[in-house]
């Protein structure tokens, strides 16, 4: 599978990761099976949420691979990325037990989402918030899981990850969530899912708040893969904080990537509201 260009400095920095999702020999066997052994995780947790009626879908990792990816098992993932409503993530936590799943110890109210583990199964990421920097109302929360569509290449019609736009507009708040400090395998996943859907970048603009750092992904995510750079032509300007954040990133993802303090630093200015997700961070860690 040929890739779209990644910026030098990160083809470089991820050289290994990128030759890995381009290369055909990589749809191993073992690739596969594990692939396939967590589509029965996901068939048996969705079966059990829908019977205790929690709403749910799939995000990120192996929702993208299924759904946007040329070929699905070149896509690695480290786990199973499950969003349900905040309502219903206690419920949904009761399911996971049921289940045989357990958490490694008590989690952190301030983590947006639980990790739970069971023996010879992909561990499971059970989400109910957008981010722990600033935050949503439930009802928007909702609204992203009702968009659950059924991908087309599962036979069953058990697997549902949120429609496109939706989706979008979440691995684009993710990125964020994350400072940035990812490999680009995230604006792949962004190029893949507009080379999928074309006309649903509008929309996924418009499904978080404005003024939410939803559009300096997609520019963060066209540094790291110029070819989305044609995307950007149907952006807003930029506002002189952007740029001063873009050029930021760009310097920083040039010599030696973002440290831990620019990566704070992005999540603070980018934010919508700075001072709630500066204190947010202070609680954290100081």
């Amino acid at each position: 599978m040929e890739l779209p260009v990644v910026r030098t400095s990160q083809a470089r920095r991820f050289a290994q990761e990128l030759a890995q999702l381009a290369t055909p020999g990589r749809s191993s066997s073992g690739a596969r099976l594990r692939l396939l052994r967590a589509l029965d995780q996901v068939d048996e947790l969705g079966a059990a949420l829908a019977a205790d009626g929690i709403g749910w879908v799939l995000v990120k990792g192996v929702g993208l691979s299924l759904s946007v990816w040329p070929d699905p098992f070149l896509r690695s993932f480290s786990d199973l990325d499950v969003f349900v409503e905040p309502t219903r993530f206690a419920s949904a936590v009761l399911v996971l037990a049921r289940l045989g799943y357990h958490t490694a110890g008590t989690p952190d109210g301030s983590q947006v989402h639980w990790t739970f583990f069971r023996e010879n199964a992909s561990p499971v990421e059970l989400h109910h918030v957008f981010s722990r920097e600033f935050g949503a109302p439930s009802s928007l929360v909702a609204r992203f899981v009702a968009t659950a569509t059924p991908v087309p290449s599962d036979e069953t019609g058990s697997l549902r990850v949120p429609s496109p736009a939706a989706h979008l507009a979440y691995v684009l708040l993710h990125a964020y969530n994350h400072g940035f400090q990812l490999s680009p395998g995230w604006a792949l996943d962004v190029f893949f899912l507009l080379e999928r859907h074309p006309d649903c970048l509008a929309t996924a603009l418009a499904f978080f708040p404005r003024e939410w750092p939803v559009c300096l992904s997609l520019r963060v995510a066209a540094l790291l893969v110029p070819a989305l750079g044609a995307r950007l032509a149907s952006l807003p300007s930029p506002t002189q904080r952007e740029r001063a954040l873009l050029r930021l990133l760009a310097a920083r993802l040039d010599h030696g990537g973002l440290t831990t303090i620019d990566s704070a630093l992005l999540r603070v200015l980018a934010s919508p509201t700075p001072w709630t997700t500066l204190g947010s961070m202070v609680s954290r860690y100081g």
